[in-house]
């Protein structure tokens, strides 16, 4: 077993029956229209930016005077450097549907439109889809060792050609990118289509840069057509690239054709999502389908917690480990303790990141015997998913301590009355029919008493120091407490709940007492 930390503490379950970066990136050129100890606050190693697979396509379009332009896809060469996105490995497709275009006479304006099906098979769900403007420059004045023509001036356009196939580019800077807009024939107006793809001029582009192909420099834009929203993987969505322009004279001197150069990156300026790692020691006595519990635990605190936290990678330890943690690595465990009924076993944080006190990485072991019960009984989840937000720190971390108010003096565990002063916690606290700060445990042991929501008020919620083997709501009064504990949360994640009757409110509470150790943060060697 585990050499750990120990603080035992005494939390009673009841049981049945009884009283818890990134993209593939490709630049495609289309031609459109607890805790009372000091925590462990290691630095933290920047991943090294990973270089993508080359990605540029072309998507030609011929006769733009025309209702409907004819299109075709040429691939070549190019790339994408990936900064604050996370990577896609592959897989996704495009197929042109249609192209139309027209003009509005009142203004003297011609609107293009290229439709495409965007299919998504890189094997998992991509987020918020977008397809940012990429202006391309000659590198060093020297065109011959251009490996494809650049953009002309600051425009995100090229290959710009007259019907006479002479060069237009004077004319790129006349060309506005925009969203789909139909034609309004009673008011000789163009009017924006509402199930056109969103287009932004305004994109956070901090942080993402283009290798643009050989012989030319790049320069990421802010503006982006955006496909808003998950696309599931197997799944297609339609995408619209809209170009405008003010026509001349004569239709001979309007563009014939030009390409419009994008890159392509998911969750482009949005953050990084949070990420809880399961690892299982080689001897472990759990289950597959215990695995699959603490698994299912997992992906449902990730649900709730919208943010991801600085990463760890390569940071050594010490003691011949070597974190490489992408959030949170959580190491849970089954061990022969002393059968069911004893000790259930330990959770907590181990390591914090500095300043924040957010986890790096926490542990999970628990008696098999216990396990093999509670999986029997139907409490397992239940159990799992409680264990799961005291590593996250609900009930561990030295943040939750200062939010304490309690009539202990310096010790909580002397104390009769004990509430919880954090802000959003006492929102969502108010929102719930409460008043004032939130109910703490105040009774029973030390692994109970301080680190829980106050069992006879609040019943069956989660985060009370009691699991039972139905329903426990993991309700906005403990995603707001984790809101104080400082991580970004997604309340509308958390499931709906019911406060108990003051009737009940007053029962005795029974059930029947299991031992639960809770882990403080562990201190370095020479830190």
């Amino acid at each position: 077993m585990m050499d750990l930390p120990v603080m035992i503490s005494r939390a009673r379950i009841m049981r049945s029956g009884e009283s818890v970066k990134k993209h593939l990136l490709a630049l495609v050129a289309l031609m459109v229209v607890a805790c009372n100890s000091t925590p462990v606050v290691p630095s933290a190693s920047p991943k090294e930016t990973p270089r993508l697979p080359s990605h540029l396509l072309e998507i030609h379009f011929q006769d733009t005077n025309s209702d409907h332009p004819t299109t075709s896809a040429v691939k070549v060469g190019g790339g994408i450097d990936k900064q604050w996105l996370s990577t896609l490995s592959s897989g996704i497709t495009f197929q042109s549907l249609s192209s139309n275009s027209f003009t509005v006479r009142r203004t003297g304006t011609r609107y293009l439109t290229a439709v495409y099906k965007v299919t998504n098979n890189t094997g998992r769900t991509l987020h918020n889809l977008s397809f940012i403007g990429v202006n391309l420059d000659d590198a060093d004045g020297n065109a011959t060792n251009n490996s494809t023509a650049p953009t002309p001036g600051s425009t995100i356009f090229r290959s710009v050609r007259f019907f006479d196939g002479s060069d237009a580019s004077a004319r790129a800077a006349s060309l506005v990118a925009g969203p789909l807009y139909t034609y309004d024939f009673q008011n000789d107006a163009a009017k924006m289509a509402a199930e056109g793809t969103r287009f932004t001029s305004t994109l956070d582009v901090t942080g993402f840069e283009v290798a643009p192909p050989a012989g030319l420099t790049s320069e990421v834009t802010s503006r982006a057509w955006v496909l808003d929203g998950d696309l599931p993987d197997g799944a297609s969505r339609t995408l619209t690239f809209s170009v405008s322009y003010p026509m001349a004279s004569t239709a001979a001197q309007d563009p014939f054709g030009f390409s419009v150069m994008v890159a392509y990156a998911e969750d482009l300026g949005l953050p990084e999502p949070f990420n809880i790692q399961l690892t299982f020691p080689q001897s472990t006595l759990l289950t597959p389908s215990q695995k699959q519990v603490f698994e299912t635990a997992a992906r449902r605190w990730e649900k709730v917690i919208l943010e991801g936290s600085n990463d760890f990678y390569d940071f050594d330890l010490g003691d011949g480990r070597v974190l490489n943690v992408d959030d949170l690595e959580i190491t849970a465990d089954a061990v022969n303790i002393d059968g069911v009924g004893g000790v259930l076993g330990r959770a907590g944080p181990e390591f914090v990141r500095p300043f924040s006190e957010i986890p790096i990485t926490g542990i999970m072991q628990f008696d098999a015997a216990d396990l093999a019960q509670m999986e029997s009984e139907g409490s397992l989840q239940n159990v799992i998913l409680h264990e799961m937000g005291h590593v996250l720190g609900i009930g561990t971390l030295e943040r939750w301590d200062n939010l304490l108010v309690h009539n202990g003096g310096s010790n909580c565990q002397v104390a009769t009355s004990v509430k919880f002063n954090g802000a959003n916690a006492m929102q969502k606290y108010l929102t719930l029919g409460g008043s004032g700060q939130v109910p703490v445990e105040d009774q029973f042991g030390a692994g109970t008493k301080c680190g829980h929501w106050k069992e006879s008020v609040f019943d069956h919620e989660l985060m009370t120091g009691f699991v039972e083997s139905g329903p426990m709501p993991l309700s906005a009064l403990t995603t707001g407490a984790l809101q104080d504990l400082g991580y970004v949360v997604n309340h509308s994640a958390a499931d709906t709940f019911q406060m108990p009757s003051i009737v009940k409110q007053g029962l005795p509470v029974t059930g029947r007492e299991l031992n639960e150790i809770l882990l403080q943060p562990r201190v370095l060697p020479g830190h």
